[in-house]
């Protein structure tokens, strides 16, 4: 979905903050009004991503017509409810981590050092491309000259994200030659990325460990089966004189 968040940037960070906040949402089943996701969402540092109402209900209206959220009226407010990352309109699941579930962790870090309101649109989606490629390993593969065929942005999109992840210190990179058939040497030169914390493999992976443990010590026990006595053959019941 990346390509249509290039125009539309605060439709990015609104989604994220709804996935983010789902777990609670949907438990609560609460409503929440403009001013308390510009609250959110909002920051007072230099540059940062500034929102009215009027910016987040455009923002709405994006991801609405991306198929990415529901809205429902609910009395003076509208309940909103995620739609699946794929854009194909199905109901939204929390990840559970399984072989046929994979996903990555965005740590609160990226909301508590506000970087949701002060990075840029291209560090934003080289964020989110390389969290994706470097889940399970420590570092994500990113051709600036084939961004746009394999994630939708363009190389100068690419090109500066990447600078500006170094710029921040979230990202480190070195150069490499890797197999490539379809190269006329048999290799071609490409750029491994590693994220620094908070993003960094070791600390994703050990908040997806501390998640499901969660989800272990919050899941109802099954009661125990009382164990039947056994009675031999040779021994007769015990009676009452």
């Amino acid at each position: 979905m990346l390509p249509a968040f290039a125009r539309n940037h605060r439709a990015a960070v609104l989604y994220l903050a709804v996935l983010t906040n789902w777990t609670w949402l949907s438990r609560s089943g609460e409503s929440l009004p403009a001013d308390t996701w510009i609250r959110f969402l909002s920051s007072t540092k230099p540059g940062a991503l500034t929102w009215t109402p009027q910016s987040l209900s455009h923002a709405w209206s994006v991801l609405e017509s991306c198929r990415l959220v529901t809205r429902t009226p609910d009395y003076r407010l509208r309940k909103v409810t995620p739609l699946r990352e794929t854009g194909d309109g199905e109901p939204y699941t929390r990840p559970e981590g399984s072989s046929e579930n994979l996903y990555f962790v965005l740590p609160h870090e990226f909301w508590t050092r506000e970087l949701h309101a002060t990075l840029s649109w291209p560090a934003l989606a080289v964020l989110l491309i390389l969290l994706k490629e470097s889940n399970g390993r420590p570092w994500g593969e990113l051709a600036v000259d084939r961004a746009q065929k394999y994630y939708g942005i363009s190389r100068t999109t690419a090109e500066e994200g990447l600078t500006e992840l170094r710029k921040e210190g979230l990202l480190d990179s070195r150069t490499r030659y890797v197999t490539d058939h379809d190269a006329a040497e048999g290799r071609r030169q490409t750029s491994l990325h590693v994220l620094n914390d908070p993003f960094s493999m070791k600390y994703r992976q050990k908040l997806q460990s501390e998640a499901q443990q969660r989800r272990k010590g919050s899941a109802p026990k099954r009661p125990k089966k009382k164990k039947k006595k056994e009675v031999r053959s040779d021994e007769k019941p015990e009676t009452q004189e």
